[in-house]
């Protein structure tokens, strides 16, 4: 049973980082859009940063072009190092959370 056992922990790993990996692409991706949605609608060029409180995620750059139409820039700032280093430290330590719960669960159902 210790091989059944392996494998069931190893399942609450890796669901459990991949649901905050995708939680983190979610959050980031509405964040994102509802920063750049701030870019005015004229012919000028823009620049908006997209910040979570003192991180600075990414900047967005709207540069018309000269035959009409606009060309939109995305460039990744040093923050979302720090965003993505703050995700996977919150996904391992609820793993962890997980595997003592059921390890918990486990020594009191025997």
């Amino acid at each position: 049973m210790e091989v059944f056992e392996r494998g069931e922990r190893q399942q609450i790993v890796l669901t459990t980082l991949l649901g905050v990996f995708v939680g983190a692409v979610v959050f980031f991706a509405v964040l994102a859009m509802a920063q750049a949605g701030n870019l005015n609608e004229g012919d000028a060029a823009a620049t908006v940063t997209v910040e979570l409180w003192s991180l600075r995620l990414m900047q967005v750059v709207k540069s018309p072009l000269k035959g009409g139409g606009f060309s939109m820039t995305l460039e990744a700032l040093t923050g979302l190092f720090t965003y993505a280093s703050i995700w996977t430290i919150a996904g391992v330590a609820t793993a962890i959370v997980r595997l003592r719960l059921v390890d918990r669960h486990a020594d009191v159902g025997h």
